[in-house]
């Protein structure tokens, strides 16, 4: 395995063969499967699927997705690979400690999970910073995980739907082989639509690089495409729409100059047609947009929130749960020093991913703003309507998409450097 980036021989998104590669794809593959364990009875969570019956949730046990072991894992991995482990232990200390002062509003068993995020984003920045090149097959058998995912979700909605004398009834959509899919409303359609406009931007952005693989993309495109749509939940439409403004912001001095690039103008009015028709027939589906199903929680907080000093500092009430908005959650649990000092390290080590992402040595220019804020949007977005960052499924397919993301950044730029020197050098090493 070569220690640098740059002196990745093999520029794509297949591994070298080895045991070590093929164990990083499998875990890649399990990543993003909606199985949860009873991490009580070491035992699998299964729900038959009951069409009138929504199961929201889990009586007895803690559920903890598949995800979160295989992804933990392969961190540990590559931790031991770049020589890390030390340093990340160092740092992980320091945050738990600061973190769980001002989190202790929540329930014990929340705080890790609201922490991980950043401990991710660490872990991400300390893997750039060594040059780490991710071509390990996690990123590929993550890919191959979610078309299995939806591809199966698919199928089984089509299926199921047609055997019950009800074609295409939606209802139908929220379970794979006649087992529900736990937390369908919630979590599955925000990693549906990230994935789906992290992935269409970078094809838009950076089709030339992406030619070699651009049909393995266009599949799971479109079947991220379909997952999100089919729980017509308005967050994954917002996405839809933010995706169509960053391609035509993106482009519009091309479009108004006519001198588009033409694979980038059709891939804009794909994306467009497609966005614009579904998020019609999903609010026609959904009879008109209720708003009031977002208004009631925000009362519901206002009538616990007290003219007390003490309580608006460092919160009103212990707890987790009930409002569908993160922020909202963190004010009441944790007052306002809680909530600034969670955002604050959100948005301290996310910038400091980005920073070294973009200054990586030796390779071309950072390009890829509109992924940024479409991730950051969808964030935005996710926890503002439900509460994604504290689901440990969304934290380990964010995590794992942003790897996904970061990596093909990287590749992209080493295939595309403008200067001279750079392609010089890297033809060589690709010699």
């Amino acid at each position: 395995m070569p220690k640098n980036i740059l002196q990745n021989n093999n520029i794509g998104i297949f591994p070298n063969r080895g045991i070590i590669n093929s164990f990083f794809i499998v875990l890649g593959f399990i990543t993003p499967f909606p199985i949860f364990i009873n991490a009580n009875k070491i035992s699998i969570f299964l729900f038959e699927f009951d069409y009138s019956n929504i199961k929201t949730l889990i009586e007895e046990g803690t559920a903890v997705p598949v995800g979160v072991i295989s992804l933990s894992i392969y961190i540990f991995a590559v931790s031991l690979r770049t020589r890390s482990l030390y340093y990340l232990i160092k740092y992980i200390f320091f945050i738990l400690i600061i973190l769980f002062v001002f989190l202790q509003g929540f329930d014990f068993i929340r705080i890790p999970v609201l922490i991980a995020p950043i401990i991710f984003l660490l872990f991400l920045r300390r893997i750039i910073n060594c040059k780490y090149p991710p071509k390990d097959g996690f990123s590929l058998g993550y890919l191959l995980g979610l078309i299995a995912v939806y591809s199966s979700n698919i199928f089984s909605f089509i299926f199921f739907s047609f055997i019950n004398n009800s074609p295409f009834d939606i209802q139908y959509s929220r379970q794979i082989f006649g087992y529900e899919v736990w937390q369908y409303y919630v979590t599955y359609p925000a990693v549906a639509s990230l994935a789906f406009g992290t992935f269409a931007l970078f094809l838009f952005l950076n089709f030339k690089f992406m030619k070699k693989i651009s049909k393995f993309f266009y599949l799971v495109l479109f079947l991220s495409f379909i997952a999100a749509f089919l729980p017509l939940r308005k967050a994954a439409f917002l996405d839809m729409l933010f995706v169509i403004v960053l391609m035509f912001g993106s482009s519009i001095k091309e479009l108004f100059n006519l001198k588009i690039k033409k694979y980038k103008f059709i891939i804009f009015l794909i994306v467009a047609f497609l966005s614009l028709t579904v998020i019609f027939l999903g609010i026609n589906e959904r009879e008109g947009v209720n708003y009031m199903t977002r208004i009631t929680p925000i009362i519901g907080a206002l009538n616990i929130i007290e003219i007390d000093p003490f309580k608006i500092f460092f919160g009103f009430q212990s707890g987790f749960g009930g409002y569908s908005n993160l922020f909202i959650e963190l004010f009441l649990r944790t007052g306002l020093v809680g909530l600034t000092a969670y955002i604050g390290f959100i948005f301290y080590f996310f910038n400091l991913y980005l920073k070294s992402l973009k200054n990586i040595d030796g390779i071309g220019k950072f390009n890829n703003n509109s992924i940024v804020l479409f991730i950051s949007f969808n964030l935005f977005i996710g926890n503002l309507v439900n509460l994604n960052f504290a689901t440990p499924y969304f934290v380990v397919n964010f995590a794992s998409i942003v790897i996904i993301f970061s990596y093909l950044d990287i590749l992209s730029r080493i295939k595309n450097g403008k200067n001279k020197n750079l392609k010089i050098n890297i033809i060589k090493e690709l010699q």
